[in-house]
């Protein structure tokens, strides 16, 4: 089952993608725009993360990541 340590970086992995394909001139601009508004609304949910305990603890005390995701 999906946990805090492993849906940060499948985020961080998903905002990748989004940044190099919104400006992506190949594409329909309906798609670029809905693009868009995927990276606006992951930026806001992921800013949520910023102000939560859990998440800092939960990735500190994963195996893989500890402050190495921080840095």
């Amino acid at each position: 089952t999906p946990n805090l340590a492993t849906i940060i970086p499948a985020i961080d992995h998903i905002n990748e993608i989004l940044i190099s394909h919104k400006s992506d001139e190949s594409l329909n601009s309906s798609v670029c725009a809905a693009l868009s508004l995927g990276k606006k609304t992951l930026d806001q949910y992921y800013s949520l993360t910023d102000s939560s305990e859990v998440y800092w603890i939960a990735m500190v005390l994963h195996l893989c990541h500890k402050l190495s995701y921080f840095q």
